[in-house]
């Protein structure tokens, strides 16, 4: 190739036409790519923002700084689209080119979601709205009689109850005063000590043992309804004469024998849980507002 320290792959004079040249800085050897190469298709990932021609026959130039990721994604065997796309010449406008031949497959597949979740929303609304309204009964009669709402779950669980001890304490769409609640899922130092020393399903239960009185109520949150660390939270807040509303799909799993009739069970029907955790935050919101009508009737939205 002329300068000295370089080296070449796939030297052939036939494919020499057809092939990249990726020149780098001077301390840094030259190095000619075909377009077939694998460490090629590999390496659009980790090349700087550039374009490439239609054919790949362009030059590209790739500095130093762009140097240490282009060598770790070499080898790389993640871009299959971004090989098909270098062997058919697509990428001339770069990564996203590859994939504008899916683009509407891509777009069905979003409106599909959009679809099954709204439809699943209608469907639990039919079903769940009779025990949705006695949770807020049961929640609006112990905020009112000065208890409190505790809430748990693991995951998208937690975030839902942190989410739902927020709007409580804070707000939700209307100026209150402050309703009592917490969710079991923040405090790091309380969640790793009881993990630490008596098992991680003994996580809630043990908070809900200390905080909880007769008269709250606690909000049990479980896709499946089978989370150790839920179920030992049920337990605990019906020894402590707690109501208990669980909030489940699939089913609902084990709460399902576990709860009473003096328990709201409000289980999602479907199996996938992302759908189930998308109609929990809509019924959390529902309760919300429940309660804030039960509680001070038809006011209109000040905020």
């Amino acid at each position: 190739m002329g300068a000295a320290g370089s080296r070449e792959l796939n030297p052939s004079a036939a494919g020499a036409a057809n092939n990249v040249e990726c020149h780098y800085p001077t301390s840094r050897p030259k190095v000619v790519l075909p377009p077939s190469s694998p460490r090629l298709r590999a390496a659009h990932l980790g090349a700087p923002p550039k374009r490439w021609g239609g054919a790949c026959s362009r030059a590209l130039t790739i500095h130093g700084s762009h140097f240490p990721a282009l060598c770790q994604r070499l080898t790389s065997a993640a871009s299959t689209r971004c090989r098909v796309a270098l062997r058919t010449g697509i990428a001339s406008r770069g990564i996203m080119q590859v994939f504008a031949g899916s683009t509407t497959m891509l777009e069905q597949r979003i409106q599909r979601q959009f679809q099954e979740s709204a439809q699943l929303k209608q469907q639990a609304g039919a079903l769940l709205a009779e025990p949705m309204a006695q949770a807020v009964a049961c929640m609006a009669n112990a905020l009112s009689n000065g208890g409190k709402i505790l809430a748990c779950g693991n995951g998208g669980s937690a975030a839902d109850a942190q989410h739902f001890a927020a709007e409580l304490i804070g707000r939700f769409e209307r100026e209150r005063p402050e309703l009592a609640a917490i969710a079991l899922t923040t405090d790091t130092s309380i969640l790793t000590a009881i993990a630490n020393d008596y098992g991680f399903e003994q996580v809630f239960a043990r908070q809900v043992r200390a905080l909880g009185q007769q008269g709250d109520v606690l909000v049990a949150i479980s896709t499946s309804g089978n989370s150790p660390s839920v179920v030992e939270a049920v337990r605990a807040a019906q020894e402590r004469d707690m109501l208990v509303v669980g909030m489940t799909g699939k089913g609902g799993g084990q709460m399902t024998a576990l709860l009473r009739d003096v328990d709201v069970h409000l289980c999602v029907p479907h199996d996938r849980t992302a759908r189930i955790q998308e109609v929990h935050l809509l019924m959390l919101h529902c309760i919300c507002d429940g309660v804030d009508w039960t509680l001070m009737g038809d006011q209109e939205n000040t905020a």
